[in-house]
């Protein structure tokens, strides 16, 4: 709990014993027969007592938030672990990493793949702006580059043509932060691209950017 306050910036997080807690455990059958399976598999280490490790699953999935909490939750793992109201770093970068990219690929359940298909490359493909900010100006370029995907961060400068030196609202670009982050692979690409874009205004210049974008796909 200590953990989860510090993630959502000492805004409220509670517990919920009766509704959730206790209603969990009761009609948590198919955890239990997967805790099973998994011991029969001898996935455990030695010694592990699988209902209070169940029962501690359970507890987790009773933490309550409301909305403005788990906005501030969001809002850490989008800044690389650095929580924005409190300012002190909650998660490392690899920590960041695999959450969201659990929460991308299994987060909606059932519904993860079709999530992230028509919302990720989707958005390119359908001709939305690629360059939006949040609230803090930031873009996507700026999120790639923060947490080091270089991959992504090539797709949005060689398909979608986007600008490799926006400036948030604190005045950081792309370059600061994969600078920030140690992430010197994105560096040495944000540092090739910067010398050579010019705004893309022309329709011409818009179908280049489309047959650029259908062969990077």
């Amino acid at each position: 709990m200590n953990f989860m306050n510090k993630l959502a910036g000492n805004e409220y997080v509670g517990f919920s014993n009766a509704r959730n807690f206790q209603s969990e455990r009761e009609s948590g059958d198919r955890n239990f027969a997967i805790g099973y399976y998994l011991k029969e598999k001898k996935c455990f280490p030695e010694g592990t007592d699988m209902t209070s490790i169940l029962d501690f699953y359970f507890q987790l999935c009773s933490i309550e938030v409301t909305c403005e909490s788990a906005s501030v939750m969001a809002a850490t793992l989008a800044n690389g672990g650095f929580c924005p109201i409190t300012g002190e770093r909650v998660l490392s970068p690899e920590a960041v990493r695999n959450t969201l990219s659990l929460m991308h690929s299994c987060g909606m359940y059932d519904f993860s793949g079709q999530f992230a298909f028509h919302v990720s490359i989707s958005f390119a493909l359908s001709s939305m702006d690629m360059e939006q900010r949040d609230y803090d100006s930031r873009t996507a370029l700026h999120v790639a580059a923060a947490e080091g995907h270089a991959e992504v961060v090539r797709f949005l400068l060689e398909a979608c043509k986007v600008n490799p030196v926006p400036g948030d609202r604190w005045g950081n670009t792309p370059m600061d932060e994969a600078i920030h982050f140690g992430h010197h692979d994105v560096v040495t690409i944000l540092r090739d691209y910067h010398n050579q874009y010019s705004p893309q205004d022309t329709s011409s210049d818009k179908e280049t950017a489309e047959k650029n974008l259908d062969g990077m796909l």
